[in-house]
């Protein structure tokens, strides 16, 4: 399929999306870009659109046998809403993770005797903060509008234009802005917050478990591959301090044999 981005998109970060229901692989201008799927349901074209810019999309699917491949459609990327959320979300993770209270006799407190003092009393603290901040940041928030978002399901984050959401109009979506802003200060003191001297720092490093051979056969073993590795390079380009390690050599040499170009 042939895509132009809008004229009036100068300036945004414009997607692709598409429901395929099932795992496909994004083909743009003739190469590999990006998997598709439930955990990955659209692909970030340009991070900053000039405008009139075209591309030649192919997506390789096999859907589900009960879901149907859904149009491709563009969008622009509401960066406010979008940032707002994933800091929410990740404070809301954090204080879920952190227990209401942990008694000295505690595992953690037994095997890391000198992971902080008054430990109990710092982690009761700590979530209690957050959960406060996070309801002052919801208090902010132009719901009406932001439910004016819709089009596709769980991408509330989307700064749809019509026919996707006919109602968000320029002003809606101004509104919308203004109100995440001022939810996403709500909560920057939290972010900012660092742990007590002497806690762990844990630094973390994707993997992908990729089974040579399971359900399917050998060419699709090469296509979850190229799936997986487009993926890691895309969040790679997008967060150059991230990292990805392939456990296995031989789905490189895979790649590699079968001449996948990943751009």
């Amino acid at each position: 399929a042939k895509a132009r981005i809008q004229e009036t998109w100068q300036g945004r970060r414009v997607v692709m999306q598409s429901e395929t229901g099932g795992e496909s692989l994004l083909y743009v201008d003739g190469r590999i870009y990006q998997g598709i799927d439930g955990a990955h349901p659209y692909a970030v074209l340009t991070a900053a659109a000039k405008g009139g810019e075209t591309y030649d999309l192919i997506v390789e699917t096999v859907p589900v046998w009960s879901r149907r491949f859904d149009k491709i459609v563009l969008a622009c990327m509401n960066m406010d809403v979008w940032n707002f959320w994933v800091d929410a979300t990740l404070l809301c993770q954090l204080a879920m993770a952190l227990p209401p209270q942990r008694p000295a006799g505690s595992i953690g407190r037994s095997y890391y005797p000198n992971a902080g003092a008054s430990r109990e009393f710092q982690e009761n603290v700590r979530g209690e903060q957050i959960w406060a901040a996070l309801k002052r940041a919801m208090a902010c928030v132009d719901w009406p509008a932001l439910g004016q978002l819709g089009g596709i399901p769980n991408q509330l984050f989307m700064a749809h234009q019509a026919p996707l959401s006919p109602a968000m109009t320029a002003e809606t979506s101004h509104r919308l802005g203004e109100s995440v802003r001022r939810a996403h200060r709500e909560i920057r003191g939290v972010l900012d917050t660092k742990g007590v001297p002497g806690r762990f720092r844990i630094v973390t490093i994707p993997n992908s478990h990729l089974d040579c051979a399971w359900f399917w056969p050998l060419q699709e073993t090469a296509r979850k591959m190229a799936r997986t590795t487009a993926n890691a390079l895309r969040l790679m380009e997008e967060y150059p301090h991230a990292r990805f390690a392939q456990r296995s050599e031989e789905h490189t040499s895979e790649l590699q044999s079968r001449q996948y170009l990943v751009c």
